[in-house]
């Protein structure tokens, strides 16, 4: 428990640090009166197909992440669309609102109706999230090559690349196995194999997940260029579009909170963005507009699905 606790407390403070840098960096990096200056530069027909395909995107991002938690939840047992839907906007509602403690897992366990379930909550928010991260490293290695690598170079790098590649792949078509390692030497005396469930989720379902969170991955990089467009139709080239999945990369590996995300991946890209142009105060606008839609408003949508009895789950769980 002592552990635990420390632990948890070394995360908070350096999430704490991280979102404090951000503000200091964010206040000398950026020119407030240029920001106010910022101007709209693209036609109004142009403005609206950019609105359009935005939440097009957007609502899309939503279904993938739901057909995903639907795929995970399916482990112990079946739910439809709508009912993973509902159950990830109160997901989202929790880790938008609990900083100092683990909401999404709290909203996970309510999803669960039978008891023995929820002792597998833990088990399948990994399973939630271990395919998005593999999905945007699987994205963003490739890109990163185009991008960055020059052309002199590129033959030892392709070969580099593509190790790397087939260790990523096989390193998450495996995943089940290295839990099951942990599970028979019963790491720090738990008895993981109440938590796990063997032989789950199936390779097709890994490749399914895996697919589905590459698509959304795809959705956050196609959301910015379409704001980006909006704000300056001449600013996007090949480059700089194949470079937003590999800033968005970038930004799932650095530890933040749902609320505070924000900072962290607007104080990146003013430097990730630097390198390749001179207008990233576009870029830290545009993934601050893409964070409201895609972690604000669910958020605060899910706030209002709660009812009192899982309220008062909530807060006999956290107490």
């Amino acid at each position: 428990m002592a552990l635990g606790m420390r632990k948890a407390f070394w995360n908070s403070a350096l999430k704490l640090s991280l979102i404090g840098l951000a503000l200091v960096l964010l206040h000398q990096k950026v020119d407030w009166n240029e920001l106010r200056a910022l101007e709209i530069k693209a036609s109004t027909l142009m403005l609206w197909q950019a609105t359009v395909g935005f939440l097009l995107l957007f609502a899309l991002n939503l279904s993938l992440d739901a057909l995903s938690w639907k795929t995970v939840q399916g482990i112990l047992r079946s739910v439809t669309l709508k009912e993973a839907f509902l159950h990830n906007l109160k997901a989202y509602a929790l880790a938008f609102i609990t900083p100092f403690n683990s909401g999404e897992l709290a909203g996970r366990y309510l999803a669960q109706r039978q008891k023995e379930h929820r002792q597998k909550t833990l088990y399948l928010t990994f399973w939630a999230h271990a395919p998005k991260l593999f999905s945007k490293a699987s994205v963003g290695f490739p890109l990163a090559f185009f991008v960055f690598i020059p052309n002199s170079g590129q033959s030892l790098w392709l070969i580099f690349l593509a190790l790397a590649y087939a260790l990523l792949l096989f390193s998450y078509f495996k995943l089940e196995k290295v839990l099951s390692f942990f599970e028979k030497r019963q790491i720090r005396e738990r008895k993981l194999n109440h938590y796990l469930v063997k032989g789950r989720p199936f390779w097709r379902e890994k490749l399914k997940l895996l697919l589905v969170n590459a698509l959304r991955f795809l959705c956050f990089s196609g959301q910015m260029a379409l704001v980006l467009t909006a704000l300056d139709p001449a600013l996007l080239n090949l480059s700089l579009l194949a470079s937003l999945p590999v800033y968005y990369f970038l930004t799932a590996i650095i530890p933040t909170w749902a609320a505070f995300d924000f900072l962290v991946k607007s104080v990146l890209s003013l430097f990730f963005f630097a390198f390749l142009t001179d207008q990233e105060i576009l870029f830290a606008l545009a993934s601050a507009v893409v964070w409201l839609f895609n972690v604000a408003v669910p958020a605060l949508t899910g706030l209002a699905l709660f009812n009192p009895a899982e309220l008062k789950t909530i807060k006999v769980r956290r107490n």
